[in-house]
């Protein structure tokens, strides 16, 4: 089930390809199902198939161009998220290193709450064990 899921919701995908992937699916099946529905109702109310299916048409084209520009929103905001993930999956790589020199990690404007959390819990951890390494020198010395 787990790997159903997985592979459902795109999450072996990696970050800036797994965003607008899940988004265009996520749009498209909503307009698609929006679209269907507004011609049964139109063609029920309107009674004249000629018109229904031009007002279908109009519609389709009117969701395939909102589509495309919400594509490419959420592909420019997928590049920059993803560049804020790999900061934090390369400043927990070197720490988990020992490199604890100080290295701000400058994420974007965009980057979500729990990202920023992670950064600065990150960057706790890297000045406790600074204060580690300074008191086991003191205590080697003494």
């Amino acid at each position: 089930m787990k790997k159903i899921l997985r592979a459902f919701f795109m999450s072996d995908l990696p970050i800036r390809l797994a965003y607008p992937v899940r988004m265009g699916l996520f749009y498209y099946t909503t307009a698609f199902i929006f679209l269907v529905v507004a011609y049964f109702v139109v063609a029920d109310t309107v009674k004249e198939p000629a018109l229904a299916k031009l007002v279908f048409e109009k519609l389709l084209v009117a969701i395939i161009v909102v589509g495309l520009f919400f594509f490419v929103v959420t592909y420019v905001y997928s590049r920059i998220v993803s560049e804020d993930y790999e900061k934090i999956t390369n400043f927990a790589e070197s720490l988990s290193k020992g490199n604890l020199d100080k290295n701000e990690v400058k994420l974007s404007s965009l980057a979500d709450v729990d990202l920023i959390k992670i950064k600065e819990a990150l960057e706790r951890l890297r000045n406790s064990l600074l204060i580690s390494k300074e008191l086991l020198k003191k205590k080697g010395r003494g």
